[in-house]
């Protein structure tokens, strides 16, 4: 979760996030994105974004680095 120290105004914002590719060895991409929990559609607030990464197999992963930007 990356949580902002001032709210915005609104949800309307925009996020690009990207994260290192997986050196362990695996030939397999991994995936990053909005965090939703099971059976709920992944939201932005104005005062927090819920960004996951998860291996193609859809397990989620702990990777390196996660790089975020927000643009208003």
């Amino acid at each position: 979760t990356v949580n902002f120290t001032t709210a915005m105004t609104d949800a309307n914002y925009s996020a690009v996030y990207g994260t290192q590719f997986d050196t362990s060895g695996s030939s397999n991409p991994n995936f990053i994105g909005l965090r939703a929990t099971s059976g709920t559609v992944a939201t932005k607030t104005t005062s927090a974004i819920r960004i996951s990464t998860w291996t193609y197999v859809g397990a989620a992963v702990d990777t390196s680095n996660i790089s975020v930007a927000i643009f208003r």
